[in-house]
């Protein structure tokens, strides 16, 4: 449990950091601040992900796992790719991507340890 904990509060920093990000880029502000930010954030969830391996052994949540993680590689690669708001559609739907792939591992956690969804 304290895992499912872990994993889900190490999240909202990384959702702020994207929020923060694609704020920046559509008020035409200095993004790259906050773009560096994100990176590291990215790099933040890789590393927790990767701790739950350790700790839940189901198939599930393994495939769950390397699917974030997927998504996460494919999200650093382009996150400097916008550079304001008329072009943030890539951006957007990568980000929309890991955003399914960690709802759908947190599921599988809360499921392979039992918890009520």
């Amino acid at each position: 449990m304290e895992q499912i904990v872990r994993f889900t509060t190490s999240t909202d920093t990384f959702l702020a950091s994207a929020n923060g990000y694609i704020t920046a880029l559509a008020y035409n502000k200095d993004a790259k601040p906050l773009q560096e930010q994100l990176g590291a954030e990215v790099n933040k969830q890789f590393a927790e992900s990767e701790k739950l391996k350790v700790f839940f052994s189901s198939p599930d949540v393994a495939r769950s796992v390397a699917r974030y993680q997927d998504d996460l590689i494919n999200f650093h690669r382009i996150i400097g790719t916008s550079k304001d708001a008329t072009s943030i559609g890539i951006w957007t739907a990568q980000f929309g991507k890991v955003n399914d792939a960690r709802i759908e591992l947190t599921e599988q956690l809360k499921k392979s340890a039992g918890v009520a969804l």
